[in-house]
């Protein structure tokens, strides 16, 4: 018999797996994430996500799996597990993109505190002097 762990590439997720994670049982969701997480790492990375991105987007990820693994449908060829989370994991890298972009920088820090402090204080300055002629 063979030790070594087979890889997800050639096999298919098993439906009984499958039928186990839709009834909730935790031993069939650590089976898939000990199945499926090395190869979402290698997706996000090779998107040129780095570390703390790829822990989101995996989350997320793993999160869109959860709701929607009662409604996935194996078919020969046109839908098989590894294929629909390739492409939920896209779709969460490019969510994630897109946040990342109406993100907009925050104004603030050092410089801008320096800034502000240069500006010259309402209180301080003496209202122009208006010319009224003096009544005699």
């Amino acid at each position: 018999m063979n030790s070594q762990p087979q890889s997800t590439d050639s096999l298919p997720t098993r439906g009984s797996l499958l039928a186990a994670a839709i009834g909730s049982e935790p031993e069939a969701w650590q089976q898939l994430l000990k199945l499926y997480e090395p190869r979402m790492l290698r997706w996000c990375r090779g998107q040129g996500l780095d570390r703390i991105e790829t822990a989101d987007v995996i989350q997320d990820a793993w999160m869109s799996v959860a709701r929607g693994l009662a409604s996935f449908r194996s078919q020969p060829g046109a839908g098989a597990f590894r294929a629909w989370l390739h492409q939920i994991v896209r779709r969460r890298i490019a969510d994630y993109r897109r946040r990342e972009v109406l993100r907009s920088p925050a104004v603030g820090g050092s410089s801008f505190a320096m800034r502000v402090a240069e500006l010259p204080n309402e209180s301080d300055q003496t209202p122009p002097s208006q010319d009224v002629p003096s009544q005699c």
